[in-house]
């Protein structure tokens, strides 16, 4: 009897395919009927994503590392039809050949194919006729889209301060406020960053639910929308590759109302241009790339972004504070920081205390019968977060606040230690030897002759990730093996 994976994947593409429910429900009834299991974790659902390419498809990237792996959970790959695994035929068929190398075979339960060369030519006709389909409608809703923005009809989801109605943008009334006060600010010479950090701390989200930063204010200063126009590209979304003046744009007045006049659009336009100037000459001044230590590998505690380096300071700072998203500076100098990663391995090499994040850079799915971890340390994290919203509203007191806040903590660092102990049982890690390895990299990050990039692949031999609570003036290193 063998074991099986489902893939599931429905998109936003056709109306005449099987809902999630019913695929799995007909991929349930092929199981039983061919005596073949189908355990619960190895169900896979992409929702609304296209499968013109796989990089966006999370859940079908998760089956295909399992499928991969020497010891591999499942036998069987089952979809109800080819065009749920992709309709990119070259994309199919490097995957359907790397999973047959490991004995995976992909099976459409709606597409019998026999096992013979025959049946393998009737499999390549039917993935060259899906990419056909896709390729035609990608064809037809371009030319449809764009005679929609010849007509002066919008074509894209409608910008923050307005809605859509009927087809149709209408202003949004306390959203149209921020916008006006966006083109005011600008013009009055705030900089982009200071107008992001000033509405992002005020908790003002974009029509995605995200943090107002840099660049929603640099979109909305060059929307044409907000006078009364759409805008259109049927090569490619150029403004959101922030080319707002291309050649090949279609612009044209639209029927909705404005929300800026075209005179301040065009001080704004202006402004811009000035600013662009100075703005390409300092980045031509600093065209070449910098080589830094920590790249790639320090985080914000604040927020999980990167941390990235300055050369005009010689410091390291958040992404998204730079960008106005993050309300916590983490700006520190490369130096400052080197000491701290040494100081903290040095500690770790003498007491052989290392926070190991994961043992093998593979996305394997914990058994049923092991403790997740890292679910219940969510979870105290998740009451803490609570703790803290009671206390800001009222309901628990100060003194209420600190005694649950230090229970949590104390059980979170029990999780931690109490997981850390499980990993390194289950792998029998040599700690001593390890160790070992720790100190070379250290020699590495002291020498006076090695280079930033060596230290940098140093450093990420050994180390998952950094994190820099700026704050505290405290780091958190995270080892892998």
């Amino acid at each position: 009897m063998k074991t099986a994976a489902a893939y599931i994947r429905v998109s936003d593409e056709r109306q005449d395919e099987f809902s999630p429910d019913s695929q799995l429900k007909l991929i349930r009834e092929y199981c039983n009927r061919n005596d073949i299991i189908l355990p619960e974790e190895f169900i896979f659902y992409d929702d609304g994503i296209s499968a013109k390419s796989v990089k966006k498809r999370e859940q079908f990237n998760e089956m295909i590392a399992l499928a991969k792996q020497k010891e591999k959970p499942f036998q069987i790959i089952l979809v109800w039809k080819f065009s749920r695994f992709a309709r990119n035929q070259e994309e199919s068929i490097v995957y359907k050949s790397l999973l047959r190398k490991n004995g995976v075979d992909v099976i459409s339960i709606s597409e019998p194919i026999q096992d013979n060369p025959f049946g393998g030519l009737i499999e390549r006709i039917i993935e060259w006729m899906d990419e056909y389909y896709l390729i035609r409608l990608s064809d037809e809703v371009r030319r449809g889209m764009t005679e929609r923005a010849m007509r002066g009809l919008p074509n894209a989801a409608p910008p923050f301060g307005y809605k859509m109605e009927n087809g149709r943008y209408i202003i949004v009334e306390e959203e149209a406020k921020i916008v006006k006060e966006v083109f005011r600010m600008f013009l009055d010479g705030m900089s982009i960053r200071t107008i992001a950090s000033y509405f992002s701390k005020m908790g003002i989200k974009t029509k995605h639910g995200n943090p107002i930063e840099n660049r929603t204010v640099e979109y909305m200063l060059n929307n044409p929308v907000y006078i009364g126009y759409v805008r259109w590209n049927p090569n490619g979304r150029s403004a959101s590759a922030r080319n707002y003046h291309n050649p090949e744009d279609i612009l044209k007045k639209a029927e909705h109302s404005p929300i800026i006049n075209d005179h301040t659009f065009q001080q704004v336009k202006e402004k811009m241009e000035e600013r662009n100037k100075i703005k390409g000459k300092y980045m031509h001044e600093n065209a070449t790339k910098h080589e830094y230590i920590f790249r790639g590998i320090v985080k914000c505690h604040s927020c999980g972004s990167t941390l990235i380096y300055q050369p005009k300071v010689k410091s390291l700072q958040c992404h998204k504070y730079s960008k106005g998203a993050c309300p916590v500076s983490h700006s520190i100098t490369e130096s400052s920081l080197v000491q701290m990663v040494i100081e903290e391995m040095k500690r770790s090499v003498q007491t052989l205390d290392f926070n190991i994040k994961d043992l093998t850079q593979k996305q394997i799915r914990p058994a049923l019968n092991t403790i997740n971890y890292d679910s219940l340390i969510a979870t105290e994290r998740l009451k803490l977060e609570r703790a803290r919203q009671a206390y800001q509203e009222g309901v628990d007191s100060l003194q209420e606040y600190k005694t649950a806040k230090i229970k949590i903590e104390w059980e979170i660092k029990k999780l931690q230690k109490e997981k850390q102990t499980s990993l390194l049982q289950d792998s029998n890690i040599d700690l001593k030897k390890f160790a070992e390895s720790v100190s070379s990299v250290i020699f590495i990050l002291e020498s006076n002759v090695a280079t930033p990039e060596l230290k940098n692949q140093a450093l990420k031999s050994i180390v998952q990730k950094i994190i820099l609570y700026k704050p505290e003036k405290r780091i958190e290193l995270f080892f892998y093996i």
